[in-house]
């Protein structure tokens, strides 16, 4: 160790006044500079500190806010509308399709379901030769004239002889409650002339295309 400290202090004592000073400012330099890093550091770190608390702040805000508020209003039960009178599936088919000026399609009727206290009907229909916007336009017809009716199963194929078009198939079901022992149908949303679609009667026969 001493050693070390007299060759450093015989190189100090060989270099020039002028040499002396340079080593003296970029040394205090180097420290100016450690100085300044370290001090950044620590104001990032308070700041990140500082932001967090304030994140923090607003989250218990809200939080207070809702307790405040109390308990949440609660979604409706869907099924609450279901009525006993099912919506007539071909009929209401056969509405959605005339609505978009296309062929009625023919209805192809499967065994209704029970299941917890519901009535699930449901059928397939295809139709064939559809450009794009007429496949959109007829499911968008289906799934919003009627809140019972829905689009469970669907296969869009490419038309063999134009691939322009589309060829559609899809499974359509609707939904109504058990009626009571001894009591008549009810009158729920289960309508037989289905919303959305005028009250016109519509025919499910035909081909389709």
């Amino acid at each position: 160790m001493a050693s070390l400290t007299d060759t450093v202090r015989d190189r100090w004592d060989g270099i020039s006044e002028r040499e002396k000073r340079l080593v003296l400012l970029l040394g205090g330099a180097v420290i100016i500079t450690v100085v300044v890093l370290l001090v950044s550091s620590i104001r990032d770190g308070l700041t990140a500190i500082d932001e967090r608390n304030n994140k923090m702040r607003k989250a218990l805000v809200v939080l207070s806010n809702l307790r405040a508020a109390g308990p949440q209003k609660t979604v409706d039960d869907p099924t609450k509308n279901i009525g006993t009178t099912a919506v007539s599936l071909p009929t209401y088919l056969a509405h959605a399709a005339e609505s978009q000026k296309l062929q009625v399609p023919s209805f192809n009727p499967r065994t209704p379901v029970t299941k917890d206290g519901f009535i699930t009907n449901s059928g397939t229909i295809e139709l064939r030769d559809l450009s794009i916007q007429q496949v959109k336009d007829y499911l968008e017809a289906i799934e919003t004239g009627n809140r019972l009716v829905a689009v469970t199963s669907l296969t869009i194929n490419r038309n063999f002889r134009d691939k322009e078009k589309l060829d559609l198939r899809m499974e359509v079901a609707t939904y109504a409650k058990v009626p009571e022992a001894g009591s008549g149908s009810g009158s729920g949303s289960g309508s037989a002339v289905p919303d959305g679609f005028g009250s016109g009667s519509g025919s499910a026969a035909g081909g389709a295309q």
